[in-house]
């Protein structure tokens, strides 16, 4: 896992590209602040070996859409306590998979990218196309 600190409000995006083989490998955009609170937006395979989107919490799994390239865009947007994660095949048209509120510390919170695996030996993934900016949607759930 990869983090640093981000701005108050921002948007960041990214082209995830990875070749899901086990279940439960995953590369996520992630928003951290400590083990009790924290979300991932979720490229991965579930239990019956369906792609992933969102994971928030504990036990708080979300089996949104099947994915069937090896690559998907991701966005996490934040305003206030207002968070929405979007995905995207094309990079253009944009998906709300979650919206949701989540009180935390501006200067604790962390934001990132994670890899893992917990079944096969080894798994990797490339995050491209990476676009952060300190600028809030107008919309949080049409990613306008």
């Amino acid at each position: 896992m990869v983090l640093f600190h981000p701005d108050g409000n921002f948007i960041i995006s990214a082209k995830i590209t990875a070749e899901l083989r086990e279940v439960y490998d995953v590369a996520s955009l992630v928003i951290y602040q400590d083990n009790n609170l924290w979300a991932k937006l979720c490229f991965g395979n579930s239990i019956k070996k369906e792609t992933t989107v969102v994971t928030r919490g504990f036990s708080d799994d979300c089996n949104s859409i099947k994915i069937t390239d090896d690559f998907v865009y991701f966005s996490i947007a934040k305003k206030g306590e207002e968070f929405s994660f979007h995905c995207s095949t094309d990079n253009v048209n944009w998906e709300l998979v979650r919206h949701f509120r989540l009180e935390c510390n501006d200067s604790s919170l962390m934001l990132g990218f994670a890899v893992h695996c917990s079944k096969g030996e080894k798994f990797s993934a490339v995050f491209s196309d990476i676009n952060y900016s300190k600028n809030v949607l107008e919309n949080m759930r049409t990613y306008k």
